[in-house]
C-alpha cells in the first residue's frame, strides 16, 4: 500500500479534520466532523466522536469507590465502517496541531468509488508508463 500513492493518500486525508484544534476536552459525544477528503461530487466524508461510560459493579462493591470502577471508551467511527478507539489524546503535532492515536486504520466508504476507481486505474497506467520511459497511448479519438 505504500507504493499506492492515490489510495494512501485518500486514507490519510480521511484521517484528517482541518480547520480545528480539538483537544479531548473540546470533542462531543455524537458530533460529527468533516474530514479533509472530499470526492469528485464534493461530498465530504464525516468521522463521528462517540464515549461510552462503564461502571464495574463488582469492582464497585469491593471498594465502594466509583472513580475506580468507572472505565470511559473513546471511539471515533467511520461512516459505515468500524469503529476506531482512541487509545492516546492530545499529543502536540506542531502548532497548533493535535493529534490522537487510534487502534486501526480507517477505510473510507466511497460515495462515488466508480470514480474513484477510474481515478486510480489511470494514475496507476500512468506510473507504470512513467516507470519505463514509454510514450503514452492516446484514445483513437484523439491524435497528439
Amino acid at each position: 500500500m505504500l507504493n499506492d500513492v492515490a489510495t494512501l493518500t485518500v486514507i490519510l486525508k480521511y484521517h484528517v479534520i482541518p480547520g480545528l484544534t480539538l483537544a479531548k476536552a473540546n470533542l462531543v459525544d455524537g458530533q460529527f466532523y468533516d474530514t479533509l477528503l472530499t470526492d469528485s461530487h464534493h461530498n465530504i466524508y464525516q468521522l463521528e466522536y462517540t464515549w461510552t461510560k462503564t461502571i464495574d459493579l463488582n469492582a464497585l462493591k469491593m471498594n465502594y469507590d466509583v472513580a475506580a470502577a468507572t472505565t470511559y471508551t473513546y471511539k471515533v467511527v467511520p461512516s459505515g465502517g468500524a469503529a476506531a478507539k482512541i487509545t492516546a489524546f492530545d499529543i502536540n503535532a506542531g502548532c497548533p496541531t493535535i493529534a490522537h492515536v487510534i487502534d486501526t486504520v480507517l477505510i473510507p466508504a466511497y460515495k462515488d468509488a466508480l470514480a474513484l476507481g477510474a481515478a486510480d486505474l489511470a494514475l496507476n497506467v500512468f506510473t507504470a508508463y512513467q516507470a519505463v520511459n514509454a510514450t503514452l497511448p492516446y484514445p483513437p479519438y484523439r491524435t497528439p
